[in-house]
């Protein structure tokens, strides 16, 4: 029995050494599969600032489209669009040109898109310079959109600092099987 209890003292010890030295990288591949999603919010308007490669998409908020800098602009069918790897996505038809050059589009169908906030299940422990210990989540944002044709669009960023920068980290466009 006193084994027993000595081993499990050392498997928590050690245990606890990891998550302190390695937390954040275990959440990271943890949120690789999934993630807690906190809020979600249907968008009906979907607008891009930018020269075309990168810039920021606003729907709901202002996303950074850095460093993966999918194309933004317009199809031949005056529609808003997205290209990434080869793959085009339309977000919807084109709004009149505004002053501030920005394309806006306002979804035909306002259930097909969502903007999700969400977050790590799993905590990491880190100090402050008072050495007062902190429990870290990971935030992300994901968006997502879908066409009545069975196309969709998923987009993941990361959220950094307390300033909400976010850095786009993941794009699937998935076209309809025909």
């Amino acid at each position: 029995m006193r084994k027993f209890l000595i081993e499990l003292i050392l498997v928590g010890v050690a245990l606890s050494i990891v998550c302190i030295f390695a937390g954040r990288q275990i959440s990271g591949l943890v949120d690789r599969f999934t993630t807690a999603k906190i809020e979600s919010t249907a968008v009906d308007l979907i607008a891009y600032r930018g020269s075309g490669d990168g810039g920021t998409l606003i729907a709901g908020r202002q996303l950074s489209l850095a460093p993966l800098n999918p194309h933004v602009g317009s199809t031949k069918d005056n529609q808003l669009a997205l290209a990434y790897a080869g793959k085009v996505f339309a977000l919807g038809p084109l709004q009149p040109p505004s002053a501030e050059e920005v394309l806006v589009t306002v979804t035909p169908n306002p259930n097909s898109n969502f903007l999700m906030m969400r977050r790590s299940y799993v905590p990491w422990l880190t100090f402050d310079r008072s050495a007062k210990p902190h429990l870290n989540r990971k935030s992300y944002y994901e968006f997502i959109s879908k066409n009545p044709d069975g196309a969709k669009l998923k987009m993941v960023w990361s959220v950094s600092g307390d300033d909400d920068a976010t850095t786009l980290i993941r794009i699937e466009i998935t076209n309809p099987a025909r």
